[in-house]
C-alpha cells in the first residue's frame, strides 16, 4: 500500500490526493484525475486501518506477556 501511495506522488507530483483534487491538470495530462483521487484516498484509509490493527495486535501481546 505505502508503495502504491508513493507511486501517485510520482506521478502526479503532489504529496496527498486532496493537492491533486485542486489542481486545474494533472502531471500527465489527464483530463480527469478523479478516479485516482478516489483510489489514492481509499488506499491511504486502508494503509490506517492496516496501521491501527497492527499497533492493536502488537499491544494484545504486550499485554498478555
Amino acid at each position: 500500500m505505502r508503495a502504491e501511495i508513493e507511486d501517485y506522488r510520482r506521478e502526479y507530483g503532489v504529496e496527498a490526493p486532496e493537492d491533486l483534487a485542486v489542481l486545474d491538470e494533472t502531471a500527465d495530462g489527464s483530463a480527469d484525475p478523479w478516479g485516482d483521487v478516489t483510489d489514492w484516498m481509499t488506499t491511504r484509509e486502508h494503509l490506517a486501518i492496516a496501521r491501527a490493527a497492527l499497533a492493536y495486535k502488537r499491544a494484545s501481546v504486550l499485554a498478555n506477556a
